[in-house]
């Protein structure tokens, strides 16, 4: 009788936190910017954050089981689908990779994505889950490029270059 009703308070207990815990995680998961997922060690789509979602305009249910590099994130550039394969091979293996790739978004626009794939080892050391992540970038690589052309524009200038030249450089 009391050691099955202090079981039943201590599994009590345990499942409350256990359901805080979660709702802690689906918390930091969803409130922010960048595109984050979950892979099982094979690429296939598991978890979607709501960034990443409301990229393409997507819900869970319209990727989720799908090999990640055929959806809506990559199917637009099949070079950025091989890369990703390649990634997720690697981290498969235990070592991140990463690399510069665009998205499109539900809008039409491209974005350019700083992309990494984590592997999550489980406590045999074993890569249990893959976690992709996306910074967009798209913004600071106008930057730099705007700051190439100016750049450009005053070396032009400083060595008296023809005007005919110097707007092509803006152009």
């Amino acid at each position: 009788g009391q050691y099955l009703g202090e079981l039943e308070a201590r599994n009590a207990e345990v499942s409350a936190a256990l359901r805080e815990s979660q709702v802690q995680m689906e918390a930091v998961f969803n409130s922010t910017g960048v595109f984050l997922g979950l892979l099982d060690p094979e690429g296939i789509l598991l978890k979607a954050n709501a960034a990443a979602l409301k990229a393409i305009a997507a819900a869970e249910d319209e990727v989720l089981g799908m090999p990640f590099h055929a959806t809506p994130w990559w199917e637009h550039e099949p070079a950025a689908q091989e890369r990703l394969k390649q990634a997720i091979a690697t981290a498969r293996a235990g070592t991140p990779d990463g690399f510069e790739a665009t998205h499109r978004c539900a809008n039409g626009k491209l974005v350019i994505v700083d992309f990494k794939l984590w592997p999550i080892f489980d406590e045999q050391g074993e890569v249990c889950f893959l976690l992709p992540e996306g910074h967009d970038i798209t913004v600071r690589r106008r930057h730099e490029a705007q700051e190439t052309v100016r750049n450009l524009m005053f070396e032009l200038l400083a060595h008296d270059a023809p005007l005919p030249t110097i707007l092509t450089c803006i152009v």
